[in-house]
């Protein structure tokens, strides 16, 4: 099985890869700064949290997982 992805990461790298900046992403989260960088160093992270994030990135990151399961 292939080894499950660091979610925080690649969350991060999104953000990057969209010209966004860690304030953008805690004022679409409702959320400060600090918690911001949290989950950036989360290997795992609630599936609500996660579906919020999807969101306001409009990038699906459970077809991440979903891909690394259809992988095995």
């Amino acid at each position: 099985m292939k080894e499950q992805p660091h979610i925080g990461e690649l969350i991060k790298a999104q953000l990057r890869e969209q010209g966004l900046t860690n304030d953008w992403l805690a004022r679409q989260l409702s959320c400060n700064i600090r918690t911001v960088a949290k989950i950036f160093h989360k290997q795992t992270i609630d599936t609500q949290q996660l579906m919020r994030i999807s969101k306001a990135l409009n990038f699906d990151f459970f077809k991440i997982y979903s891909d690394n399961f259809n992988s095995r």
